[in-house]
């Protein structure tokens, strides 16, 4: 736990060495931006929000239960690059990811007060 600047920008990095062929996978990162330190302690790290069916086709289901909190959403590609993005108006909302190719993509949820990243899978 540390205390967030406003208006300032946070890189997290992570590094990892492979020995003997074997690789490392960091997924699911959640990073949540609190008002008080001390209220993060007894913050709930688990989140309401589901994305299904994953893998897919490229069909995917974004539902955010009942707090309907996230405002946009962003995929990604394992380079980076930002592929697709978009509003989420609904508690619970299909995004069509059908033209991108099959692989591993990095979906970002953004609301008021949280960002939350997940791994996405096409399969086709």
């Amino acid at each position: 736990i540390f205390e967030l600047i406003p208006n300032a920008t946070f890189q997290l990095a992570f590094e990892g060495v492979a020995n003997y062929g074997h690789g490392i996978v960091i997924d699911d990162v959640q990073v949540d931006v609190v008002q008080n330190a001390s209220t993060a302690i007894s913050k709930s790290k688990t989140s309401d929000i589901r994305v299904y069916p994953n893998p897919s086709n490229g069909i995917f289901t974004i539902s955010q239960g009942s707090n309907g909190a996230v405002a946009q959403f962003e995929v990604f590609n394992i380079s980076g690059v930002r592929v697709q993005s978009g509003v989420l108006a609904k508690s619970s909302e299909q995004v069509d990811l059908t033209r991108l190719s099959e692989g591993v993509y990095i979906l970002r949820l953004v609301s008021k007060h949280t960002e939350q990243l997940m791994k996405l899978i096409i399969k086709k």
